[in-house]
């Protein structure tokens, strides 16, 4: 009987903590389970728990029993022993045992570093521009479309946009963008926002203004004409961001205020002071006495940060670049090959060339010329042949090998062709011959060397 009583008696205690501190049920339920694992653990009846005062002395041995139970869940942990809290769970464990004394006039104040807070298990995610027009064109609802244009332009909290009466909006609709909506009292901090809308969010809150049947004021009810729940905006961003095709690096979680953070991220880029960033979006900050036009001009520098619908007309301008770009590479792929038919093409006929020269000058001499392709370039074999007849027509033949070869190749192929003897300005008038005139003068100028060489011997 004494057991069901206290059983009992403890219920109805944390019942009226869980309801009263707590908004969400899960959380309140979640919290009330700490609670009563550590009055189990203690083995303390309620009237033990609560019956304090303000004794300073009790206080003190309050605080010691809640970090008795909290290394007690540290050595457990440590130990490896099945079902054992983790850091984060114990650490949870110790704040609601805290908040369950304090609802009831008990301040649980700990030395520092007696109980360690842990790091947290996940960071909010920062979207990029292309992440949120991704996220825009997967809406599944021109709300949910709306929602998050007005969430990335404003930079205004959840509950804040959640509670925006609709005639207010959607009387500044008309005005040309950048339409300022302020000034606006935030729910959390009570300072005056003064939050700005572009053009694409203009754009879509209009469409989606103009599709409601309803008579509802709210600006984004949900299906009953209430506020929107955050766990729904919550589920709603996740959702668009998955559906969009994208993945949350690891332990970066998504949620709605990631749209805030990027709205704030997108102006410190952009270089906007803080105290004009925090007077557009309405966070706390030194009085800054700025007149709406003043917000204007500083938003207009980073509203191209903030809006899908530039990232949506350089994409138009990104794909005509792309269109021809991809024509120039086909072009250049045809003539790689063009290029390539050529160099072969000529590879063939220069060594045609060069056997027709080769059939002229055997028959002259009897000498034997060897040549080889590689990599396109032809190299000498066998011993240079010597021309000891200036017929020009020798000389015209062996020119038509010397086309497709550099300048330092010709001298020295036609060097070690005509021999010692040839001068400097027979090799040049052979190698880089433009006419049949300066053959022929390399060809007389050959003979007289010969003849003088006859007479000598």
């Amino acid at each position: 009987m004494l057991l069901f009583l206290w059983v009992s008696e403890m219920a109805d205690k944390i019942l009226e903590w869980s309801q009263a501190t707590y908004r969400r049920p899960k959380q309140a339920r979640r919290h009330a389970k700490q609670v009563r694992e550590f009055l189990q653990w203690a083995e303390q009846t309620p009237e033990e728990v609560l019956n304090h005062g303000w004794d300073t002395l009790r206080e003190r041995g309050a605080a010691r029993k809640v970090l008795n139970y909290y290394n007690y869940m540290k050595k457990q942990r440590e130990e490896g022993v099945e079902g054992a809290k983790t850091e984060v769970a114990a650490f949870d464990a110790v704040s609601a045992v805290r908040s369950f004394y304090r609802y009831f006039g008990l301040q649980i104040k700990f030395r520092r570093n007696e109980v360690e807070q842990p790091m947290p298990v996940y960071i909010d995610h920062r979207f990029s521009l292309a992440e949120i027009s991704g996220m825009v064109h997967a809406a599944t609802t021109l709300r949910n479309k709306s929602i998050i244009l007005f969430a990335t332009s404003t930079g205004l909290r959840l509950g804040d946009i959640a509670k925006l009466p609709r005639e207010r909006i959607q009387d500044l609709l008309e005005q040309e963008a950048p339409v300022c909506i302020g000034p606006l009292t935030t729910e959390k901090q009570r300072v005056k926002a003064f939050p700005f809308l572009h053009k694409t969010a203009v754009e879509s809150l209009k469409d989606y203004l103009n599709s409601r049947k309803d008579g509802w004021n709210l600006l984004f009810p949900n299906n009953k004409g209430k506020p929107c729940d955050g766990h729904y905006l919550d589920r709603m961003v996740k959702e668009s961001y998955e559906r969009a095709g994208f993945k949350p690096p690891h332990r970066e979680r998504i949620r709605f205020h990631c749209l805030r953070k990027f709205t704030i991220s997108r102006m410190q880029d952009a270089g906007l002071e803080e105290n004009v960033w925090k007077t557009i979006i309405g966070k706390k900050t030194k009085e800054a006495p700025y007149t709406t036009d003043q917000l204007r001009q500083h938003f207009i520098k980073v509203q191209e940060r903030l809006d899908p619908g530039a990232i949506t007309d350089n994409h138009a301008k990104l794909e005509d670049v792309t269109t021809q770009l991809e024509a120039l590479e086909k072009e250049n792929a045809r003539l790689n090959a063009k290029m390539a038919e050529l160099a072969t093409d000529g590879v063939s006929a220069l060594t045609e060339k060069f056997n027709k020269f080769l059939d002229v000058v055997n028959g002259i001499n009897g000498n034997v010329l060897g040549v080889q392709v590689l990599n396109g370039k032809s190299e000498v074999v066998r011993p240079p042949i010597k021309i000891e007849n200036g017929e020009v027509a020798v000389l015209k033949a062996f020119a038509m090998t010397l086309m497709e070869l550099n300048e330092e190749r010709k001298k020295k192929m036609v060097k070690e062709a005509l021999g010692k003897e040839a001068t400097e300005k027979i090799v040049a008038d052979v190698a880089f011959a433009t006419s049949e005139r300066d053959l022929e003068d390399a060809a007389d100028e050959l003979e007289r060397i010969n003849e003088k060489k006859k007479r000598k011997e």
